[in-house]
């Protein structure tokens, strides 16, 4: 009989995350001047994935135009109040790059209407 729990992840470690940290390491060093952003590395072995929250819908769209990202792929969320623009569509370095920039001003009609998840284009 055996006592090792099977419904429990396998610790993650440092070293399960060296190509996203790498990955990161590029985007610092070769978009130096971008605006700085809260960054989250994936938790999930083997997804290869790098958030980067952005303060600004202009940070956003910096960003997003830099790492050429489609503008189609953009989506407004909505949950609340708050509001936000993401997408997941990029890649550096073999790593999957999501961005997201808060912030998103909308008018009193667009923040009462029914919420639904809508394509948006950056501006």
């Amino acid at each position: 009989m055996s006592t090792h729990i099977t419904d429990r992840p396998p610790r993650l470690t440092m070293g399960d995350q060296a190509r996203e940290i790498v990955a990161l390491a590029g985007l610092a060093a070769e978009y130096a001047d971008m605006p700085a952003a809260f960054i989250t590395v994936s938790d999930v072995p083997g997804a290869l994935h790098i958030d980067l929250q952005l303060d600004s819908p202009q940070d956003f769209e910096v960003w997003r135009a830099a790492l050429g990202i489609d503008p189609q792929s953009v989506l407004l969320r909505l949950s609340g109040r708050d509001s936000w623009l993401s997408t997941e569509a990029g890649e550096y370095r073999g790593v999957s790059v999501g961005l997201a920039g808060f912030g998103v001003e909308l008018t009193r009609e667009q923040a009462d209407e029914p919420r639904e998840l809508r394509a948006a284009v950056a501006a």
